[in-house]
């Protein structure tokens, strides 16, 4: 399991169906149907147990049958009862039983079909990921994370303190050998235990500078094989013994093979095999698709497999091929964006591009990651990457190259278009376009201070746009501004908008969404709707003028203005309730969740009406403020939020007098809303 997946793990029963097997499944919520496109294709970790492979993916879990070469079952949070798809790693124990790690804990997925949650919180682990998992010879299964290891021996998990020998655990690697020891990959070191004693080797003990975190793995003479940065160092029980590879990088794999066989991949370029003498390369890049090998794995058979970010191959007689393992063509399924063509085709990015329809095509390019999409009046397709705008029109051309991110880009009336670029509060810019002339709008010639994230446009022309500092709008000649500093508005940065019939709507992360008709702005948030999540990610009006809200963690709601709706995890088979994009394609609502795309052609589950309730201003003393404030409302039970100058909520607390202590609050301007359970208070003030 290569060191990149663990590092980023460190920081947040056969299917007969073929429908199943790709995860197009059918659920009702409500009074709709719901298909789930869910890919399996970054693999993460592979295990075996006799005719059958066991993918940890990030879509899931897959069993492959390798006699008939391709994936028969395909298990995820919309047709099993596993409770994440985002699996790190896997091993399968001697009665065939599945064991996974994931940010829920450790996982089991019985030979009956079963699925068992351990929480990381009962095992004795404290930090969500598991890094890695393994099974020894005597039943054993050993798993851990940067906050300790355990073992569990079928009935009791036992915690391990090697704190006798002056550390405490950080596990990345788990491999068991075949003499009963079992080898840890501990920060960069490499721990041996052995059932009672604990052996500690340190770079220096083997003679390596430290560069990078050890991978192990164990050969078919028990021997313990490290992968440190360029060095690959054998370990034969007694004496260590070094290899120069030449090659380094943080993205290493190793697995050990027959034949005194010893693969090494070094990230995305290059895969190597060495018999204690020769080196032999392969190429990776002329791989068609190629992306980053997560894990190397040797089948008992000798085949060796790559499964990597993008598919699962083997290697059989020098020649790499791809095995079938997902009939949904993207890869991560942290769906970023969606734009449907006049066709109807659907164009989806979750850093790469593909279109689907009815057939998944990828489409190459050389840009390392797309963010968004959109369609001008002409029909092409305009791409944001990391640092260009491009257009594709069959195949891709890049238009203008950006020393900040392109992060949004809308179209005019007129077919201009207009980019936002920019890192949060690092300096941004709004660009105008139309195909003969650029030009740019910063601090320097305009209102645009910070990051423009998001930007629409009005027939008339004029283009609204979110900085990181304020709402702004330019009719080619004036701009405005809104900020907290000159309006009701609770927040500055804004994550969407949509407008419909003369409102425009604006989400934030932390403070719901404010409504605005030129006038007033309007909160709709937690404490005066149906709301769940104040983390507003999306926002669109269908054609029946029916708003559509995603958020972080609530699902996607929708609203007539009246009634609301919604559809969540718990009442539909919607894969995550992180809703990041929704476009319409008739009576069909596609959905980018971070957990893949699905398609729905229903309203969600109808929600309880709540009554708004009204909010009062109240009087905050002393303002400015330095220890303390104090807020002129009876004493009681209050639910009390503060909101900083970018919409985010800093501080919660439940308080049962009129007083709160804000000492820990940075100087500035804040928002302070105070909820009883029938009233809701607002003002401002000022840390000093």
């Amino acid at each position: 399991m290569n060191i990149f997946r663990k590092l980023w793990t460190l920081l947040p029963a056969f299917i007969v169906s073929v429908l199943c097997i790709v995860s197009y499944k059918y659920s009702s919520a409500q009074d709709g149907n719901m298909v789930s496109y869910i890919s399996t294709r970054h693999v993460i970790q592979i295990a075996e147990d006799g005719n059958y492979l066991w993918l940890a993916t990030l879509g899931g879990l897959v069993k492959y049958d390798k006699q008939v070469g391709h994936a028969i079952a395909t298990y995820n949070t919309s047709n099993s009862g596993i409770p994440t798809n985002l699996l790190d790693c896997i091993t399968v124990d001697k009665q065939g039983n599945v064991w996974m790690g994931c940010e829920k804990g450790v996982l089991k997925f019985s030979t009956e079909g079963v699925w068992t949650v351990y929480p990381n919180e009962e095992i004795g682990l404290s930090y969500l990921h598991i890094n890695a998992i393994a099974t020894d010879a005597f039943g054993n299964i050993w798993t851990g994370n940067q906050n300790g290891g355990v073992m569990f021996d079928g009935s009791t998990w036992h915690i391990l303190t090697p704190g006798e020998i002056g550390f405490n655990l950080v596990v990345l690697d788990i491999i068991p050998d075949d003499s009963g020891n079992v080898w840890f990959a501990q920060g960069s070191d490499i721990v041996q235990f052995d059932g009672e004693q604990w052996i500690l080797y340190t770079n220096e003990d083997m003679g390596v500078p430290f560069s990078f975190y050890p991978e192990l793995s164990v050969d078919f003479n028990g021997d313990v094989w490290v992968l440190y940065g360029e060095f690959l160092l054998r370990f034969d029980g007694t004496t260590w013994t070094q290899f120069y590879t030449g090659t380094a990088s943080s993205n290493s794999t190793i697995s050990c093979g027959p034949d005194s066989l010893v693969w090494c991949s070094f990230g995305s370029e290059v895969l190597y095999s060495f018999n204690g003498n020769e080196w032999i390369r392969y190429e990776l890049l002329e791989i068609p698709h190629m992306t980053q090998p997560n894990d190397l794995f040797v089948t008992d058979d000798g085949i060796l497999l790559i499964g990597a970010d993008n598919g699962l191959y083997k290697l059989d007689d020098e020649v790499i091929t791809s095995l079938s393992i997902s009939q949904v063509g993207f890869t991560n399924n942290w769906i970023k964006d969606i734009e449907i063509d006049a066709s109807g085709k659907k164009w989806i990015t979750d850093n790469y591009l593909y279109s689907y329809d009815s057939v998944w095509k990828y489409h190459p390019n050389s840009v390392d990651r797309f963010n968004k999409l959109k369609f001008d009046l002409n029909g092409i397709l305009w791409v944001a990457g990391d640092f260009d705008l491009l257009r594709f029109n069959g195949s891709f051309e890049t238009v203008y190259s950006y020393s900040l991110w392109p992060n949004v880009i809308a179209i005019g009336p007129s077919n201009e278009k207009w980019v936002g670029s920019g890192y949060l509060y690092s300096g941004g810019s709004l660009s105008w376009y139309d195909e003969n002339t650029w030009i740019h709008y910063n601090s320097d010639n305009s209102t645009v201070c910070g990051a423009v994230k998001v930007i629409n446009t009005e027939e008339n022309g004029t283009v609204w746009l979110c900085d990181s500092y304020s709402i702004m709008t330019f009719n080619g000649e004036e701009w405005v501004t809104y900020s907290t500093d000159n309006c009701d508005i609770p927040f500055d940065i804004v994550t969407c908008m949509a407008f419909n019939n003369g409102y425009k709507y604006f989400g934030s992360y932390g403070a719901g969404i404010e409504k605005f008709d030129g006038d007033n702005w309007t909160v709709i948030d937690t404490s005066n709707s149906p709301l769940t999540d104040d983390d507003i990610l999306c926002l669109n009006f269908d054609s029946e003028g029916n708003l559509w809200i995603g958020t972080f963690d609530g699902g996607l709601f929708c609203t007539d203005g009246e009634q609301w709706w919604n559809l969540n995890m718990d009442n539909s088979s919607l894969p995550s309730n992180c809703i990041n994009d929704i476009e319409f394609e008739g009576n069909i609502k596609w959905i980018a969740t971070s957990s893949g795309l699905v398609s729905y052609d229903g309203m969600g589950v109808l929600l309880s009406k709540r009554e708004p309730v009204e909010i009062s201003q109240i009087k905050i003393y002393p303002n400015p403020a330095d220890e303390s404030i104090h807020f002129n409302i009876p004493e009681g039970k209050y639910m009390i939020s503060i909101i900083n100058p970018q919409g985010t909520i800093v501080q919660t607390t439940v308080a049962t007098s009129n007083m709160l202590d804000i000492s820990s609050l940075s100087p500035g301007m804040y928002c302070i809303r105070i909820l009883s359970e029938d009233e809701c208070y607002s003002s401002k003030f000022i840390k000093k």
